[in-house]
């Protein structure tokens, strides 16, 4: 294909839309997909699996339905075409969070230039809600379009991404629900030859720069109730702190953690609350991220239990601080992965990840205790990706930009003439904190060996490192020694 000549794989065409459907004199909302994909050689046999959301509210009520999953696999056999279809035992349903689900399944007889045909359609129960869609991904597209139908009694924000020249019409249709006649405005966006998405060193994260677009719910009107759906910040996050599945679980008086902190209740407010941060970074075992800001459990369960999400953990540690009689509250982020928010109005769903900020004698500190061996103030470059929300009263912004992680490494080498054998050299490094946290997570999950085995290391005498530097966790950095040979070729 002249679009890259390079690529795996190629789509040839993407195509969804999202409708109200009126038929049965109420409203439902219908997302349909179509996709066909040429898979050009074997290092594209991973696009044959789809991975696809669906959503419903954390009471595992009013949400989406996944069904008429149409796959077919195409294959050109002695001049002809070989058409192969996917059973339905070959669709699988996981729990990937409290409220979302992930429907899985691989097409058969994919090979070198099989085409696959995939179709499937979403029925959703929040009624008002529609899908964004990406018209960029890491593979070429020779066609991409989306469209979307709006009732008037809706009014959405539309928000476009990216830098594609994407064509956009309007058009208006007519429907009837019950005796009223609804006036739908249908919006369409196509583009064509699409390059495929390659992140650059320098990009911090792929899903800020995809060209898409989202929609989000401002305002009903007539026939329905009118209401402006649209709050402040602060009457928004006021909200959370009341919701039963956040604010009341941990806000609260807490008796049961007096025995539990003892042991940490110990010099000043800043040494406690580096025992209070270790012992939850070190007893509980985080088990992923729910991509949301929500409780899965008490705090109580989280510490009984010993195991939970991210957001449980980091709520569990704010719990712990404030029983301790330390300014601390959550902050909700969007992770690199799930790209930036768009802040001019709350859109709690799109905050995928929660920490901890605590002020200890005029001094901010950021926390994440859900990760095993991150000292204590720091944070995972993950976590970098503009702008956050405190949760509290103030809604207080947070403000974490890539550009403001600084990765610093001190390297200090040592050269002399070895006889006719040529230069030898000693070089210490002293990694910076990033590195280090990896480096330790692979020492400790792999072994030295493993390591060792790492071709930046292998073939340069990498010394062992002793466990101290393995276990320290603060600003103390991993240093490693190592010797490498130049030839000279003067000294023969």
């Amino acid at each position: 294909y002249s679009i890259d000549s390079s690529a795996h794989a190629v789509i040839m065409a993407d195509v969804g839309s999202t409708e109200m459907d009126l038929s049965r004199g109420n409203y439902a909302v219908e997302f349909t997909r179509h996709i066909r994909i040429h898979i050009l050689d074997k290092n594209a046999y991973e696009e044959a699996t789809f991975q696809i959301p669906t959503f419903h509210d954390r009471n595992g009520n009013n949400g989406d339905r996944i069904d008429d999953i149409r796959a077919v696999s195409y294959n050109l056999n002695e001049g002809k075409v070989e058409e192969t279809k996917m059973g339905k035992d070959a669709i699988f349903t996981d729990k990937a969070a409290r409220s979302v689900d992930i429907t899985k399944f691989t097409l058969p007889a994919v090979h070198e230039g099989t085409i696959i045909d995939v179709q499937y359609k979403i029925f959703s129960g929040f009624r008002f809600g529609i899908r964004g869609y990406a018209f960029q991904g890491r593979l070429p597209r020779l066609w991409t379009e989306y469209k979307a139908s709006i009732p008037s009694f809706t009014q959405f924000q539309i928000d476009r991404k990216g830098y594609l020249d994407v064509a956009t019409s309007t058009e208006e249709h007519s429907a009837m629900l019950g005796q009223l006649s609804i006036v739908f405005t249908d919006h369409r966006w196509v583009a064509e030859n699409v390059p495929g998405f390659k992140p650059e060193g320098f990009v911090s994260a792929a899903s800020n720069y995809l060209s898409r677009v989202e929609f989000h719910l401002t305002a009903l009107t007539a026939p329905l109730e009118p209401q402006t759906l649209v709050t402040s910040w602060p009457t928004a996050t006021r909200r959370l702190l009341e919701d039963e599945d956040f604010g009341r679980k941990f806000d609260q008086n807490n008796p049961w953690l007096d025995d539990v902190m003892q042991p940490m209740m110990k010099g000043t407010q800043l040494e406690q609350a580096r025992a209070i941060y270790a012992y939850v970074r070190d007893k509980i075992k985080c088990e992923g991220n729910s991509g949301s800001v929500y409780l899965t459990q008490s705090v109580r369960d989280v510490l009984r239990k010993g195991s939970a999400t991210v957001s449980d953990v980091n709520l569990l540690l704010v719990t712990m601080l404030r029983h301790a009689g330390i300014q601390a509250d959550p902050v909700m982020l969007s992770t690199r992965e799930n790209g930036f928010v768009y802040t001019l109005f709350p859109m709690l769903n799109r905050f995928n990840y929660v920490i901890t900020i605590a002020t200890i004698d005029g001094q901010t500190i950021y926390l994440d205790a859900s990760k095993p061996r991150l000292g204590f103030g720091r944070l995972m470059p993950e976590c970098y990706n503009g702008m956050g929300r405190v949760i509290n009263s103030n809604a207080d912004v947070v403000l974490l930009p890539a550009d403001s992680l600084r990765e610093k490494s001190n390297v200090g080498v040592m050269l002399g003439l070895d006889g006719k054998n040529g230069w030898k050299g000693y070089v210490q490094e002293a990694q910076g904190h990033i590195a280090s946290y990896e480096s330790r997570s692979t020492i400790q999950e792999k072994g030295q060996d493993a390591f060792r085995a790492d071709p930046y290391f292998y073939g340069k005498g990498f010394a062992e490192v002793g466990a101290e530097r393995i276990l320290a966790l603060s600003w103390i950095v991993l240093r490693l020694s190592y010797e490498a040979m130049w030839p000279c070729a003067s000294c023969t």
